[in-house]
């Protein structure tokens, strides 16, 4: 921004404004699953495809949760949600029930005990900028190749890419 710049709005201001957005929702959660303990679950990029497919049909099942980012990971999941504690234990018990029904349609049977979601609330604007990172850079924790906005599996390129400037969005 320019000094003299009419249109200039202020550090301070857009805090502010963050601040407001973050208030607009009463509830905010990190929702994940453990991967040390689950098999591997999406073992190529056709289930992978399909692990995508299955969590925003399950989402849209959940008018009341705003999702802003994930990562769908081969054998855990990371969801950054706003909405009711039970809302998003229910949409991650959706999740979770369409795709043994998928996989077991589709020949494979697979073991899921261990594919549980935890819920970890986010209490402050600051906490919600972390946990968006954290989800963000999981792909690249697990694999260097992938970069938040190169990872094909989750959010991280709505928050990293420049095709964002092409839809409508929230400040």
């Amino acid at each position: 921004m320019m000094k003299n710049d009419p249109n200039a709005v202020s550090f301070r201001d857009l805090e502010w404004n963050c601040e407001l957005n973050y208030k607009s929702y009463p509830h905010y959660w990190h929702l994940f699953t453990d991967g040390r303990n689950s098999e591997i679950i999406f073992r190529d990029s056709s289930e992978m495809k399909l692990g995508m497919n299955l969590l925003a049909v399950t989402c849209l099942y959940f008018p009341d949760i705003t999702v802003f980012t994930f990562e769908l990971m081969n054998n855990h999941l990371h969801m950054i949600l706003a909405g009711s504690e039970d809302r998003c234990e229910a949409l991650f018990k959706m999740f979770k029930s369409r795709l043994w029904k998928c996989f077991n349609r589709n020949g494979r049977t697979l073991e899921m005990r261990n594919f549980n979601c935890e819920l970890i609330e986010i209490t402050s604007l600051q906490s919600l900028r972390n946990e968006i990172i954290y989800a963000n850079r999981n792909a690249f924790v697990a694999n260097p190749a992938y970069t938040p906005d190169s990872y094909p599996w989750g959010g991280g390129c709505a928050y990293f890419s420049t095709w964002l400037n092409y839809l409508t969005t929230t400040p």
